[in-house]
């Protein structure tokens, strides 16, 4: 990744480039710097690639959120101070019950969830991991599909951010891959577990 972003002379100040777990033999591509980080860092790595408020492109490695300080919750919200509204969202678009995965050597491995399929019928996800082998390339499916053979809790929140000033502060500090504690007990849902952000929208209204 770092090698793929060199060549484009992106600024090092705009990187937060993680070690990863798995190492791969450089070669050469014909395609786009884009989708060489996306997939050496996603499809192969299993990792994320996203970018930071601050403009930074950011690499997280597949063990990135089992390490501190993800493995701590870094904020409370409750429905007492600030939510506004909350949708115990678990969407069948996340759902991916036949995974193929590529490999080197051209081959390429598919493994499927036959109760999943059943059940939401045949939802298909390609992974195009040129870098690993075909014994990791199953691996990588099998772990793939017990993430997304069957629907997750993903819920939506809107907070009111400047309800308080400590709620304020925790909102602006918020990144992706943080993990927070979500606690509902008057709209109806009955959350109260963790949850790790995985996107963030702000509304400034002036």
């Amino acid at each position: 990744i770092i090698a793929a972003l060199d060549e484009i002379s992106w600024p090092a100040r705009l990187r937060a480039i993680d070690t990863g777990q798995s190492t791969f033999t450089p070669s050469y591509s014909d395609t786009t710097i884009k989708s060489q980080v996306e997939g050496i860092g996603g499809d192969n790595e299993a990792g994320l690639v996203t970018f930071d408020g601050e403009g930074k492109l950011v690499f997280e490695g597949r063990h990135h959120r089992l390490s501190s300080p993800h493995d701590t919750s870094q904020s409370t919200v409750t429905d007492t101070s600030g939510i506004l509204g909350m949708v115990p969202e678990r969407p069948s678009r996340d759902i991916r019950n036949q995974i193929k995965v590529s490999h080197t050597g051209g081959g390429s491995i598919t493994v499927d969830d036959a109760t999943s399929q059943a059940s939401y019928v045949i939802r298909r996800r390609d992974l195009t991991s040129a870098f690993i082998t075909a014994l990791e390339a199953t691996d990588r499916g099998n772990w793939v599909l017990t993430r997304e053979a069957n629907p997750r809790d993903r819920p939506v929140i809107v907070v009111h951010g400047n309800s308080t000033a400590a709620l304020l502060t925790a909102i602006l500090a918020r990144k992706i891959s943080d993990r927070i504690t979500v606690t509902d007990s008057n709209q109806g849902t009955g959350i109260n577990e963790d949850f790790f952000v995985e996107s963030l929208h702000g509304v400034i209204d002036v």
